[in-house]
């Protein structure tokens, strides 16, 4: 009875263990380790679709690979190894106060220093103007500045009004850069920035193998992949049977249009990684 097991019932990752019935409770649903299996789906809004068909499975854990991803609250796993590395070095290296100090200090000059820069339309060059100035963690977007840039681009796309990018930056500073900035932003917080807005249709897939047929579903996509010197996010749209496609990696001032993503992504080498959907 006063095992230290059943006086703390935290568990792996702050899950809670309820000894009556031995499920793990993760905020949202409960979890069967005998199974292997959540006792109810998954949140339908936070389904992850990809060609992958344990990922469609709403009741398995982290997609069966609890080794490579991770599911914190029990709505929606997440291809994170990139959580364990920053855990390791913050927490594990003894860093974590410093890193937290350096985090928040720089966010707060990055939200009053970009307020200096102003835009008009689709931002069609990282490296060029304005755009190359802004900063997102420790970084100039010359740099990495490519996933605020392609959600900006998809809510110019959207249509929407008075559009903040200092309100983008902060949101993916607090929730998705990884090591402020140095490795980027995870792609599930692009897809949670707009759940976030208010958008209700917002879709993801992992490692998808065909990229036009989920571009056309929706009103615009952003897409993640993999090239020779790293990974880069792109807003895509499909509009009168051709995919226009912004800020492509070292473009010039000018979008392009292409007949079929799979097909230039196999001419350029990319591999894509990961596909934002939004309605």
């Amino acid at each position: 009875m006063f095992h230290v097991a059943n006086l703390n019932p935290y568990r792996y990752r702050g899950y809670i263990y309820d000894n009556e019935t031995g499920l793990y409770y993760l905020q949202s649903r409960y979890y069967d380790p005998v199974t292997g299996r959540f006792i109810n789906a998954d949140n339908m809004q936070f389904i992850v679709k990809c060609d992958n068909v344990l990922a469609g499975n709403l009741f398995t854990y982290c997609a069966n690979n609890a080794v490579n991803n991770t599911d914190p609250q029990g709505e929606f796993w997440l291809t994170l190894a990139y959580k364990a590395l920053i855990n390791c070095i913050t927490r594990v290296g003894g860093i974590s106060l410093i890193y937290t100090a350096i985090s928040v200090s720089s966010s707060i000059y990055n939200f009053f220093y970009n307020q200096q820069f102003k835009f008009s339309g689709y931002i069609l060059n990282q490296k060029q103007g304005n755009a190359a100035k802004v900063r997102m963690g420790l970084y100039t977007s010359d740099r990495s500045g490519c996933p605020w840039i392609a959600t900006y681009n998809a809510l110019v796309a959207l249509g929407e009004k008075n559009i903040n990018h200092t309100n983008i930056i902060s949101y993916f500073e607090l929730w998705g850069c990884i090591l402020q900035n140095t490795f980027g932003v995870l792609p599930d917080s692009v897809a949670d920035y707009f759940r976030m807005i208010g958008y209700k249709h917002v879709d993801e897939y992992y490692f998808p193998s065909d990229i036009d047929s989920i571009v056309k579903k929706y009103r615009v996509t952003i897409l993640f992949y993999a090239h020779s010197s790293g990974c880069h996010y792109i807003m895509v749209k499909y509009y009168n049977d051709a995919f226009y496609v912004y800020n492509e990696y070292n473009d010039d001032w000018s979008y392009k249009v292409w007949f079929s993503v799979n097909q230039k992504f196999e001419e350029k080498g990319y591999t894509i990684l990961h596909i934002t959907g939004i309605k």
